[in-house]
């Protein structure tokens, strides 16, 4: 069974982090600028506190949606053994390569949600631990 956090102590230190970013950048819309750009006629619709499943377990941040993307990038560097350098957990969707967003719960705890996305490419990713799920899952719907 998959774990949200590692921790409480870890997922109360992650919020902490983002609530840093925001404070020191002003605005999630600007944390979204500097961390993946911005395209032509892009705008920011919204931003979520949860975490991307990976291979190696859930990985907390920051999920954002604009009219053009959905991108994700991690409150905290990940160390990569081959790389040897730190890096942010980074994950940039296109909307239109996006074939398609499923909502999902976890049959023995119906609380625990998550959003499935679907690429044309067949690729999958999960996101969970939203703390306002419904309102992510409709602004990524939306932006859709």
């Amino acid at each position: 069974m998959m774990k949200f956090s590692p921790s409480l102590s870890d997922a109360a230190r992650a919020r902490l982090a983002q609530g840093c970013k925001i404070l020191v950048e002003g605005a999630p819309y600007r944390v979204f600028q500097r961390e993946f750009g911005l395209l032509s006629e892009e705008k920011l619709l919204d931003s979520f506190v949860c975490y991307i499943s990976t291979t190696s377990g859930p990985v907390t941040g920051v999920l954002y949606i604009s009219n053009k993307r959905i991108t994700f990038c991690s409150d905290y560097a990940i160390r990569n053994p081959s790389a040897g350098v730190p890096a942010y957990y980074k994950v940039g969707m296109e909307l239109e390569k996006i074939r398609s967003t499923n909502s999902s719960s976890n049959v023995l705890k119906p609380s625990e949600r998550y959003v499935h996305v679907v690429m044309q490419d067949g690729f999958e990713f999960w996101f969970m631990g939203f703390v306002s799920y419904i309102d992510a899952f409709n602004c990524l719907n939306k932006a859709r």
